[in-house]
């Protein structure tokens, strides 16, 4: 690696293909081991949606099984509707901030039970979410 820190790493990676990093993140208050932070990158004309990336959940490798360790090391993003509401008003309302929640909950996830992310897909839907649509197999539709 250069003289550059990993998370400054992640974020030049991020902004090389998504664009500019916005000034705002969601810093956690009270830092955990590892310390995660939640970036935004407004949306562009090129890419119209907000995307949200984790940076520090590759500070520390995640337990993977013989084979896998390629993928020790993993960060996390969303894409959003170039709408989505992210102001500081805004993240009072679940409504608005679970995907900023949902991303650091899942980023401790391997770390607090010694397990990893990978591939397959490892994580789905439990339908907490009513203002988005979960990816379905093509002919299902979204239960109510």
């Amino acid at each position: 690696m250069g003289e550059d820190s990993p998370r400054d790493e992640i974020i030049g990676h991020m902004e090389r293909h998504f664009g500019p990093v916005g000034k705002d993140a969601f810093i956690e208050i009270v830092p955990c081991d590892p310390s995660i932070t939640v970036h935004v990158i407004p949306p562009t004309s090129e890419r119209p949606w907000k995307t949200l990336f984790t940076a520090g959940m590759s500070d520390q490798p995640m337990t993977v099984p013989d084979g896998y360790e390629e993928y020790r090391f993993a960060e996390l993003m969303i894409h959003l509707p170039p709408d989505w509401p992210l102001s500081t008003e805004s993240i009072r309302d679940q409504d608005s901030f679970w995907p900023v929640q949902m991303l650091k909950k899942v980023a401790y996830l391997p770390h607090l039970n010694e397990t990893w992310l990978g591939p397959p897909p490892t994580i789905i839907s439990n339908g907490a979410a009513d203002n988005t649509t979960d990816a379905l197999p093509r002919g299902e539709q979204p239960r109510k």
